[in-house]
């Protein structure tokens, strides 16, 4: 339908049907922070059990290599806990944002962890993964916090903020959210996949790091697998401040590194909608092309949308390799298998 050939006929009904997607050579599972959450509860085993189960049902101990997760609502959690430490004098200042981050990671991996064995007999170990970042990529684009009516007390703190798209007047923090370039010792995660270890990585989308004077060889580990020292601590530094790593990118950088063939980033709605915010127009679109997807996400995602991110990021992870494929769907879609009920991107699609 139209001359970009977004939308696609997919020759099969269900996951079981298509081989493309189920006889692949390794996937990556992204979860949002929300995949942990259940009510209060920000780590939840049972709301990750969901996210697991269709997972596992489609792809089993074989085709699945590595799990990512968001740290959203957990980072925000951890930093408040800090916070009341600091004003009951049980620490004498913040940990830096780093620390906050690597704390997300082991909590949220942990959950991970517990749950897999209802799953799988695979082992599972969580990768502090560090990221490396764009230094030239540091505008506050990226929400964060919750909407408040009017900019006020962002303007009279000196912190950026952004509009709600489709609340006039309502503002949130803005923060970096630079583009991933490299992933820090990305051979001991390939080590730990090649001896059949289920790695849960890039939790809250990395810690970033910069390069320091481009010394660090960004094709080599970082890492003395047997004796599990860091090597290139003097060739990076922390990045100073808050800044959000989106978890997709990540996502789409590690996978992308590893050479795997299949990212399915798992979010709350079925799959990609037209006129999301029209009852009466709205539509899901199970199909596109990564240049269908490119002009989706400029056609139909406001700016601050979190969609649009996860769109480019699984866009440019199929783009970047020969036979790749994208979905961006449910749970509980997944559990239900009809992958007309999903968006799936991928090249080389015949156009209906």
């Amino acid at each position: 339908m139209g001359p970009d050939g977004r939308l696609v006929r997919l020759g099969a009904s269900s996951i079981e049907d298509s081989r493309l997607l189920l006889d692949v050579d390794g996937a990556v599972f992204a979860g949002g922070g929300h995949s942990l959450k259940r009510g209060d509860d920000l780590y939840s085993e049972a709301a990750a059990s969901d996210m697991l189960n269709p997972i596992f049902r489609r792809w089993g101990d074989v085709g699945v290599k590595v799990l990512t997760h968001g740290n959203g609502s957990q980072w925000a959690l951890q930093e408040a806990i800090c916070k009341e430490k600091l004003r009951n004098g049980q620490i004498e200042e913040m940990p830096p944002p780093h620390m906050i981050t690597k704390e997300t990671q082991d909590l949220g991996g942990g959950v991970f962890k517990r749950a897999l064995p209802e799953f799988t007999d695979q082992n599972a170990e969580i990768h502090n993964t560090k990221v490396v970042v764009d230094p030239n990529d540091m505008e506050p684009r990226k929400g964060t916090g919750n909407w408040v009516s009017g900019r006020e007390s962002f303007d009279q703190a000196g912190v950026a903020c952004l509009e709600h798209p489709e609340r006039p007047g309502f503002f949130r923090e803005a923060v970096p959210s630079p583009r991933v370039l490299d992933i820090i010792a990305l051979d001991n995660i390939r080590y730990e996949i090649q001896a059949g270890v289920l790695v849960v990585a890039c939790g809250g989308g990395g810690i970033p790091v910069i390069v320091k004077n481009d010394e660090i060889d960004l094709d080599v580990s970082g890492w003395d697998l047997e004796g599990g020292t860091e090597i290139h601590q003097r060739n990076y530094k922390y990045v100073p401040g808050r800044v959000i790593v989106d978890k997709d990118d990540a996502t789409r950088e590690l996978a992308d590194r590893l050479g795997l063939q299949l990212m399915v980033a798992v979010t709350g709605a079925d799959g990609c909608y037209e006129y999301f915010s029209d009852p009466n127009r709205k539509r899901l679109v199970p199909s596109m092309t990564p240049d269908g997807a490119y002009q989706f996400a400029a056609d139909h995602i406001p700016s601050t949308g979190d969609m649009a991110p996860k769109i480019l990021s699984v866009a440019d992870f199929v783009r970047g390799g020969a036979g790749r494929i994208g979905l961006i769907t449910s749970a509980e879609s997944l559990m239900r298998g009809d992958v007309n009920q999903m968006t799936q991107i991928r090249e080389g699609l015949r156009a209906v």
